[in-house]
C-alpha cells in the first residue's frame, strides 16, 4: 500500500469534488436530507406522470414548483454521479495509485451503488474520475446548465 496514508481517502475525495467545481458534502446527514427530499418529490412526480415520461414533456406539463423539483432531481443526479466518481477516485488513489473506468465500475458494483444508466454516465463523463481529463473544470457548468447530458442516469 505504497500510496495510502491515513486520511488520504477524504483528502482525495475532496480534491476531486473541488476539481469538478462541486462542494463536498459536509456531513452524511446533510447529503441524505437533500437526497431524500428531492427523491420524495421525484417519486410523487413519477406517480403523477409515469416513469417513462420524457424530460421535455415533463417540463411542458408541470407547474413552476414541479419544474423546480425536476431541475433539482437532475442536479442531484449529476452531483451523485460526481460524488460516486470521486469516491472511486479516492479509493483508486489511496489504494491503487490511480483510477480507471474499470476501477469506477468495480467500486460501484462492489458497494451496491448502481443507478439507472451509471455505466453510460461514466462513459460520457470521464472527467468525473480521470484527474488528467481536459474537461474536468467544465463539469460543474454541464451539471448546472446542460441537464439533457444527464438523462442517461
Amino acid at each position: 500500500m505504497a500510496c495510502y496514508n491515513n486520511g488520504d481517502f477524504q483528502k482525495y475525495f475532496n480534491e476531486n469534488m473541488d476539481a469538478l467545481g462541486l462542494p463536498s458534502p459536509s456531513t452524511w446527514f446533510d447529503a441524505s436530507m437533500t437526497t431524500f427530499g428531492v427523491a420524495s418529490a421525484s417519486v410523487e412526480l413519477t406517480g403523477k406522470f409515469g416513469g417513462q415520461t420524457a424530460l421535455r414533456t415533463l417540463a411542458g406539463a408541470t407547474f413552476t414548483g414541479e419544474k423546480l423539483i425536476i431541475g433539482a432531481g437532475l442536479l442531484l443526479i449529476g452531483y451523485a454521479g460526481a460524488a460516486i466518481g470521486s469516491a472511486a477516485v479516492a479509493t483508486g488513489r489511496s489504494l491503487g495509485c490511480g483510477t480507471r473506468m474499470i476501477d469506477v465500475i468495480g467500486y460501484i458494483e462492489k458497494n451496491n451503488l448502481q443507478f439507472k444508466g451509471y455505466k453510460e454516465f461514466y462513459i460520457r463523463h470521464p472527467e468525473v474520475y480521470d484527474v488528467n481529463h481536459s474537461n474536468r473544470e467544465s463539469f460543474v457548468v454541464k451539471v448546472r446548465h446542460q441537464h439533457k447530458l444527464f438523462e442517461c442516469a
